[in-house]
């Protein structure tokens, strides 16, 4: 089963998160840790995020 890129938050989403608890949790926090709590993390807030309509996230346009 192909994933597509609205399955699961990006790489670079993942990267971000994972840098900014770096910064909260110090230096001696784990790297792989801080990866794995941000994509953690990102994918509850996927799942729970309420689900778009396809003409909204089409970018349609309202006619008239």
């Amino acid at each position: 089963m192909a994933h597509t890129e609205d399955d699961f938050p990006t790489r670079d989403q993942i990267e971000t998160r994972a840098y900014e608890l770096y910064l909260a949790r110090g230096e001696d926090s784990s790297a792989i840790e801080n990866w794995l709590a941000a994509e953690d993390e990102l994918k509850r807030e996927h799942a729970s995020a309420p689900l778009r309509s396809k003409s909204a996230s089409a970018g349609q346009r309202n006619p008239g």
